[in-house]
C-alpha cells in the first residue's frame, strides 16, 4: 500500500500529468534516487558526489579492461573479448558526466511535464484506455530491461565468489599483484560500483528516463489529436471548461470556438518547443550512445560465435547482446513513436468540424493551423541522424558486416600462425 501510494502521489496535488505517467516516472525516480542521481532532486550536492564516485569507478574499471587488452593484444580472440567488455565501463564514463552537467535541463523537462502537459481526463474513455495500454506496455518493458540487466550483472558479480581462481567481474590485468587480500577486495568493490550501481541503476535508469520523456510526449500528441477531432462539436465545451482549469492564459474576450482553438494551438507549440529542448539536451548522449552501441554489438556478435566459448559464457554473450539491443531499441522506438503520432495531427485537424464554422476568420486560422501541424518533430543527435527504426536496421546491417570482417581476420590470423 505504501508503494502504491507513492506511485500515484509522486507529483504535487495540482499536477496535470496523467496517473499512468506518474507510474512510469516513479519507477525511474526509484532507480535514480537509489544512488542519489535523480535529476529533480532537491539536494544536488548528493547527485554531484554520486556521479563523481561512479564516474571514478568507471574510469578505474575501464583502465582494468584496457590493460587486459594491451597484455593480450597478440591473442586476437582475447583482445576482441576485452574490447567487447570495454563498452560496459565506457557507458559509465560517458553517461555520468552527462547527468552531472545536464541535471538542471532534465529537471526543467520534468517540471514542464508536471505542470504543462495535459491530463488524460480531457479525452474520451476509449482514448483513456489506449493511453493506459501504452503506459502499461512501457512499464512492462522497463521491468523487462531491468530484469535482463540484473541477470547479467548479478551473475557476473556473484560467480567470481564461487571460483577457486581469483577473478574479477570484468577482465583485468594490472602492473601489480592484485589477487591477494585487500587489493582484490578493493578492486572487486570498484567493479561492483561500476556494474551494479553505475550500469544497473545509473545507465539503465537514464535510458528509462528518456523512454518516459518521449512516451509522455508522444501521448500528448494522441491527446491533442482527439481534442482537435471534437472541435466545433457538442463535446468541445466540456473539454474547454476542463482546459480552463489547467492553462493559465485568460481568454474571456474570445468566443468559445476561438478560445478552444487557441488552447489547441498553444499546446501544439508547447510540444514543438519541448521536443526541440529535448533534442538539445539529449544530443550529446544520443551521439555517444550510438558509437558505443555499435562497438558493443559488432564485437559482441563475434564473441558469441567463438568456438572455444562454453555454453555458460555463450549464454552470457547472448544476454549482453540483448541488453545493448534493448538500449538501442528504447531510443529508436520512442523516437519513431513521437514522429508517428505527430504525422496524424494534420489528418485530425482537417477532419474536424471546422467547415461548419460561421466565422470566416476562424476558417482561415484553421488553414494556418493545418499548415503548422505538418511540422513533425524527430528525436535526433545534432541533426546528424534520427532515432528511428531505419537507423536501428542500418546498425544491424553494419553489425553483420563488421562480424564478417572480424571472422575473416581471425581466420587469416589462424592460417598465418
Amino acid at each position: 500500500m505504501i508503494l502504491r501510494f507513492s506511485i500515484f502521489d509522486y507529483f504535487r496535488p495540482n499536477s496535470h500529468t496523467t496517473d499512468y505517467g506518474k507510474s512510469m516516472l516513479w519507477f525511474v525516480k526509484f532507480l535514480l534516487e537509489a544512488i542519489f542521481i535523480w535529476p529533480d532532486t532537491e539536494r544536488p550536492e548528493l547527485l554531484i558526489i554520486s556521479c563523481i564516485i561512479i564516474w571514478l569507478a568507471g574510469i578505474f574499471s575501464w583502465w582494468c579492461v584496457f590493460s587486459y587488452i594491451i597484455v593480450n593484444i597478440e591473442d586476437f580472440n582475447k583482445a576482441v573479448y576485452g574490447m567487447c567488455l570495454l563498452s560496459i565501463p565506457t557507458m559509465i564514463v560517458m553517461k555520468m558526466p552527462f547527468v552531472l552537467f545536464k541535471f538542471k535541463a532534465l529537471k526543467n523537462l520534468l517540471k514542464q511535464i508536471e505542470t504543462e502537459f495535459w491530463p488524460y481526463d480531457v479525452v474520451d474513455s476509449e482514448t483513456k484506455k489506449e493511453l493506459k495500454e501504452v503506459y502499461s506496455i512501457s512499464i512492462g518493458f522497463m521491468f523487462f530491461c531491468f530484469f535482463i540487466v540484473q541477470i547479467y550483472h548479478g551473475a557476473t558479480l556473484v560467480i567470481p565468489v564461487f571460483l577457486e581462481e581469483r577473478v574479477l567481474p570484468l577482465p583485468c590485468s594490472l602492473p601489480f599483484e592484485w589477487t591477494d587480500g585487500i587489493p582484490y577486495a578493493l578492486i572487486y568493490i570498484v567493479h561492483f560500483i561500476c556494474l551494479e550501481l553505475g550500469i544497473t541503476f545509473g545507465v539503465l535508469g537514464l535510458d528509462i528516463l528518456i523512454l518516459c520523456l518521449c512516451i509522455c510526449t508522444s501521448n500528448q500528441y494522441r491527446i491533442l489529436r482527439k481534442c482537435f477531432l471534437i472541435y466545433n462539436t457538442v463535446d468541445m465545451r466540456e473539454t474547454n471548461d476542463l482546459l480552463r482549469t489547467i492553462t493559465k492564459r485568460s481568454m474571456d474576450n474570445y468566443s468559445l470556438e476561438k478560445e478552444y482553438l487557441v488552447r489547441l494551438i498553444d499546446h501544439h507549440n508547447l510540444l514543438l518547443r519541448f521536443t526541440t529542448n529535448l533534442n538539445e539536451v539529449l544530443s550529446p548522449l544520443e551521439l555517444g550512445q550510438l558509437v558505443i552501441s555499435i562497438m558493443a554489438l559488432c564485437l559482441g556478435t563475434y564473441v558469441l560465435s567463438m568456438e572455444e566459448l562454453s555454453t555458460f559464457h555463450r549464454t552470457f554473450a547472448f544476454i549482453y547482446l540483448i541488453g545493448f539491443n534493448l538500449q538501442l531499441v528504447i531510443d529508436c522506438t520512442v523516437g519513431a513513436e513521437i514522429y508517428h503520432q505527430a504525422t496524424f495531427l494534420p489528418h485530425c485537424v482537417f477532419h474536424s468540424n471546422w467547415m461548419s464554422l460561421e466565422d470566416t476568420n476562424l476558417k482561415k486560422d484553421i488553414l494556418f493551423v493545418l499548415q503548422s501541424s505538418q511540422r513533425f518533430p524527430q528525436l535526433m543527435a545534432y541533426n546528424l541522424y534520427s532515432m528511428d527504426m531505419v537507423t536501428f536496421l542500418k546498425i544491424q546491417k553494419f553489425t553483420l558486416s563488421v562480424y564478417t570482417l572480424l571472422s575473416n581476420m581471425s581466420a587469416i590470423k589462424q592460417n598465418v600462425t
